[in-house]
């Protein structure tokens, strides 16, 4: 089972600032949050740990391009 993480665990894992998450969610580029109650939200471990080996695989093919 996936352990939910709270904002400010995500935060520190992710290296954005809240408003930074806000603004990568309404661009698409960072996933929803889950709903826990009505005034709490997390993210599940696997989802960010996926973004995150995207965006290191984004910036590996980056720069193999920029070599080429």
């Amino acid at each position: 089972m996936d352990r939910i993480m709270r904002f400010q665990e995500v935060i520190d894992t992710v290296g954005l600032s809240r408003s930074g998450i806000y603004q990568a969610q309404a661009r698409g580029e960072f996933p929803p949050p889950v709903q826990i109650t009505s005034k709490a939200i997390g993210w599940t471990e696997s989802v960010i740990s996926d973004w995150i080996e995207g965006k290191i695989e984004d910036s590996q093919a980056q720069q193999v391009a920029k070599a080429i």
